[in-house]
This record gives C-alpha cells, sequence and structure tokens, in this order.
C-alpha cells in the first residue's frame, strides 16, 4: 500500500511538471505568434497560462526534498532577490505598460529560477522528457506550420537538452535528434542565436569520450569560461578591444538571406550600442548596485517611438536585463549560481551526462553576455531545470546505465531501490 501511494505521487508529480511546461510554451506560442495570428484574447490566455505555471510550479517545489538540492542557500538567496525586484516594481510601477511588463514579462522570468528547486525529481523530468520526445516537437511544429515554420527556433528549445543526451541515445532517437536539427536549420538559419547554441550542444556532446579521458582539461577549461565574459566586458567598457565588432577582426562578410528573402550579415555587431544605451541610462540613474526593480527601463534612441518614447523596458542580452531589474547584486548571485552549478557537475559527478550539462550551463554564462532573452519560456526553464540537475546529489550520482534508462525509457530506477 505504502509503495502504491508512492508511486501514484511520482506520477502525480510528473503529471505537474508537464503542466508547467506546457503553460510556459502555450504562453511562449501566443508570444512569437502574436503579430502573426492577432489573436484578440491571446493578451489574457497567456496571462492565465503563465498565473497556472506559476502556481502548479510553486506547488511542486512545496512537494520536493528540494533541501536535497547543494546550494540551496544561494539558489533561495537568488528567488528572494528577485522577490524583492518584483516588490519594488510593484511600489515603482506608475503606467499601464510599468504593469503591463511587470506582470506579463518580468515577474514571471523573475521567477524562473524556481524551477532548479526541481533538479532533484529524477522521475518527473524522465516522464518530461517522454512527453517532450517527440510528441511536443511534433505538435510544435504542426501548430506553427499554416502561421510561420521559422518560429520552431523559439519552441523547439528542448532539443540543446536532447542533443546532450545523444551519447545516451538509441539510434532511432539520434536519427530523430539529427531530423529536428535539420529541420531547425533549413527553417531558420539566419537565427543566429539558435543555430550557436545547437552547434555548441552539439560540439559537447560529440566530445564525450575526450571528456572522459580528459577531465582535468576540463576542469580548467571551467574556469576559463567563467572568466572570459568578465575579461571581455572590462576590455569593451576601458576601450581596448570590442569582441562584438567582428569585422574589426574577421575582414570578411558571412552573409546569409532570410525567411523574407532579405539578406543579414552574420557578423553585424547589434550588441555594441545595446550595453552603450543601458549602462549609460544606469549610470544617470544611479542604479547599478540595486537595479531599477520589476518593471525598470533604459533610456533607448535607437528604439525610440510613439509608444515608449525614448524608453526601454528590456534588450536582447541576459546580463544587461539582470543588471536593469537587480543590478550588481542580482548579476552576482547569477554568477555563483552558475559557477557553482557546473563547477559540481563538471567535477563531483558519477556520470558524464552531467559533465556536459555543466559544460553547456558554463557556456550559457558565457553568452548570457551576448543574448539569453529573459522571459517566461521554453529557453529560459529549461536552462534552469539544467542547473538544477547540476546542483542536484542525486542527479549527479546517478550511474550511466541509470543515465541511458531515463533517455531511453524515460524511468528512473536508483540501484538503492
Amino acid at each position: 500500500m505504502l509503495y502504491d501511494d508512492q508511486e501514484k505521487n511520482v506520477h502525480k508529480q510528473g503529471r505537474i511538471l508537464i503542466t508547467v511546461f506546457c503553460c510556459v510554451a502555450v504562453a511562449e506560442w501566443l508570444d512569437v505568434t502574436f503579430y502573426y495570428t492577432q489573436f484578440p484574447l491571446s493578451t489574457y490566455i497567456s496571462l492565465l497560462c503563465i498565473l497556472v505555471g506559476i502556481f502548479f510550479m510553486i506547488r511542486l517545489v512545496r512537494q520536493q526534498e528540494y533541501e536535497l538540492i547543494d546550494y540551496r542557500n544561494l539558489l533561495l538567496s537568488l528567488i528572494a532577490w528577485n522577490i524583492l525586484a518584483i516588490g519594488r516594481g510593484v511600489i515603482s510601477a506608475s503606467s499601464y505598460w510599468d504593469w503591463k511588463f511587470l506582470l506579463f514579462t518580468n515577474m514571471p522570468t523573475l521567477l524562473v529560477p524556481l524551477s532548479a528547486l526541481l533538479g532533484s525529481n529524477i522521475h518527473s523530468i524522465g516522464r518530461l522528457l517522454r512527453f517532450i520526445f517527440p510528441f511536443y516537437f511534433i505538435l510544435a511544429f504542426l501548430t506553427l506550420l499554416p502561421i510561420g515554420v521559422h518560429l520552431i527556433a523559439y519552441l523547439w528549445t528542448p532539443l540543446y537538452f536532447l542533443i546532450l543526451c545523444l551519447p545516451y541515445m538509441t539510434r532511432k532517437q539520434k536519427i530523430m535528434v539529427l531530423i529536428l536539427i535539420a529541420v531547425v536549420f533549413a527553417a531558420y538559419f539566419e537565427g543566429r542565436s539558435s543555430t550557436i547554441r545547437i552547434c555548441v550542444a552539439l560540439v559537447i556532446a560529440f566530445s564525450y569520450r575526450f571528456i572522459i579521458n580528459y577531465t582535468r582539461f576540463f576542469f580548467a577549461l571551467h574556469k576559463v569560461l567563467f572568466v572570459l565574459p568578465i575579461v571581455f566586458f572590462i576590455l569593451g567598457v576601458t576601450g581596448s578591444f570590442n569582441i562584438f565588432n567582428m569585422q574589426s577582426y574577421i575582414d570578411r562578410e558571412v552573409v546569409v538571406e532570410g525567411v523574407a528573402g532579405a539578406t543579414e550579415n552574420m557578423l553585424a555587431d547589434t550588441r555594441t550600442f545595446l550595453y552603450q544605451e543601458t549602462l549609460t541610462s544606469m549610470n544617470k540613474h544611479n542604479s547599478f548596485l540595486f537595479g531599477e526593480g520589476g518593471c525598470g527601463k533604459y533610456e533607448s534612441l535607437a528604439f525610440k517611438n510613439d509608444l515608449f518614447g525614448a524608453y526601454r523596458y528590456a534588450s536582447e542580452v541576459g546580463v544587461l536585463n539582470t543588471l536593469l531589474y537587480s543590478g550588481i547584486i542580482g548579476v552576482l548571485l547569477y554568477a555563483l549560481v552558475f559557477y557553482k552549478a557546473s563547477r559540481l557537475a563538471i567535477c563531483q559527478s558519477n556520470n558524464v551526462l552531467t559533465k556536459l550539462i555543466g559544460l553547456f550551463v558554463i557556456f550559457r554564462w558565457d553568452y548570457f553576455f551576448v543574448e539569453e532573452f529573459t522571459k517566461f519560456n521554453t529557453n529560459f526553464f529549461f536552462l534552469w531545470l539544467m542547473i538544477g540537475m547540476c546542483l542536484s546529489p542525486t542527479f549527479r550520482n546517478m550511474s550511466d546505465e541509470e543515465i541511458e534508462n531515463l533517455i531511453v525509457n524515460g524511468e528512473y530506477e536508483s540501484e538503492n531501490n
């Protein structure tokens, strides 16, 4: 009877996690398709999905034995600081758009790190994987087919995790993943961020054997990758070297044709002015330390329009958004979580998949300075779920045989059971 109750609870938690993911996916679907469908009720349905998703995420977190997560207090400190930023946003909000960006975008985004507390629930993660692969991918493709198939680059972001799982998959599963990759490339190759993330995930996955034999190298590489964006940031701010101005050190153009037939230079600098505007605006308002709260915005002449004037509520760069909303303290907390999670995964894991995830997480820290939209979407949700896996002793202590069973069958049977 006790075993049956435990089994029912496991299935229930799996269904809740799938429900949370579906709420995130539907809200994102409505967001990315709004300009194509102009669905009048999308705003209200999206808000409902966000609230339901947050409700079930909190409910699932309360059911978890998340004390098993390493560096739990650090993670809770980040979540608490984000909640404080939301509270400051509630106090400072003074217009319709302040409230809309706070409730629809920044509040749910700042709560997404809660999903890291779910990283120790291996059974639920296994059931989520079985739902996503292939059912969710097929469903997302079919719903986007009549609207704009290039939008799959936004909704297929769990693909990054599946790529890391390639060494453990069956031949059939590997073929399916490679087909998904080919579809993304064919549909939206000029989407630089999705292309870069997929390519990096592939490089990491194909380094499987190399990682097993040269672990010391990856210990050192981890430290380099963590420090690298900070060094480039300092060099850029001081005017010594701007890594985003690639045309200054790459004497060529990489031009691709977009979906609408327009051409785009893949090496074009689309980031420097975002840093300049955000940092200049925050310096003007003396808001570097604590940020400007959950409805913070920066002065932007590049995006000046009749609706928002010379202000913008977010940019395309994750670290700038974090700095804008929660200040240097928020960025430091994010940095510590990324560092500790990836370090544990690479240095203290019993299976290779966790090491692969750790390398991908530290790469995402680097990419946090390049793009990483901070939004309530599948990309950000899965990133924090992977961070939770890295922090989970249960996941790190799994054997490669247990990992293979989880990936192939979506099941987890502990050797202790």
